[in-house]
């Protein structure tokens, strides 16, 4: 079942740099769209909530505070900045670094460990990514706002993928992702520049597709594997997640791909299946 909840996962988590991109950058402000997303699909999980908060240690509130304003607010305004102002192919691209970052953090705060296959197929993915969005020649970040951004927001969600996990394990997947969408949609609120939005049925339905299905379904289905598995297995599924962007972008947006493209690409699906492997290997002896 865990498996099928990535694929899931994949599926859903694939379609969404499109479908940002379908709704166009003038239809609604990004930070809104971002707060719309996490705040309705946390109040959506909310009444499955099981957990009382009274409970908590302080340890476990701060920890829910920092998943919240770190992985939350500082992840997605970024994110949802970011996407507009590039292809949806690479912006998929550079988000799916975020594994490289859990690992390391998943290290750091879990004591999980790091073997060195799982640290080559991270530097593969890393390189892979890396020819995808830029193929062989040196990025200008200066002149690449929008990359910056994605970054930002790949760095901060491996962070919440970390930090969160002991929360899940110890609860459950849908009440500790509830309360943190809850509580980073409230955050995200007072950076709000514009409340008008697109209200046509088109718009409408981008929208609600964002926040029902690739938020609410889509994350409560990747806490719910990541829950039974490592942070390294469970996150490493987003080296995948560049090969269905990819084909929606082409499907639904008529993105076109030079060949550094499909290199980089295969590239990181050897690292997803090093990473993978060396999880199994590591719990199977």
């Amino acid at each position: 079942m865990k498996y099928v909840a990535l694929t899931i996962t994949l599926i859903l988590f694939s379609t969404i740099e499109v479908a940002v991109k379908l709704l166009g950058s003038g239809a609604i402000d990004p930070i809104l769209l971002a707060a719309m997303r996490f705040l309705i699909a946390g109040l959506i999980m909310l009444p499955f909530c099981k957990v009382d908060l009274r409970k908590f240690s302080k340890k476990e509130i701060f920890t829910l505070l920092f998943c919240a304003i770190v992985g939350i607010v500082g992840c997605f305004i970024p994110y949802h900045t970011g996407v507009p102002l590039m292809p949806a192919s690479s912006s998929a691209l550079i988000f799916c670094l975020n594994p490289a970052f859990a690992v390391f953090f998943a290290h750091v705060l879990l004591k999980e460990k790091i073997s060195p296959l799982i640290l080559i197929g991270l530097i593969l993915g890393i390189s892979g990514v890396y020819v995808s969005t830029h193929g062989f020649l040196l990025p200008d970040f200066s002149q690449n706002f929008a990359s910056v951004l994605l970054l930002i927001s790949a760095i901060t969600f491996g962070v919440y993928t970390a930090a969160s996990k002991k929360l899940i394990v110890k609860y459950s997947s849908i009440s500790i992702t509830g309360l943190v969408f809850t509580i980073g949609g409230l955050f995200m609120l007072p950076f709000v520049q514009n409340w008008n939005f697109e209200r046509t049925v088109y718009s409408i339905s981008i929208i609600a597709y964002l926040i029902f299905a690739a938020t609410a379904v889509g994350y409560f289905c990747f806490f719910y594997a990541l829950k039974r598995i490592s942070v390294a297995a469970g996150s490493s599924i987003f080296f995948l997640k560049p090969i269905l962007a990819a084909f929606f972008s082409f499907l639904l947006l008529q993105e076109t791909f030079s060949i550094t493209y499909f290199l980089g690409m295969a590239v990181s699906l050897l690292s997803l299946f090093m990473i993978l492997y060396a999880d199994w290997r590591t719990k199977n002896g």
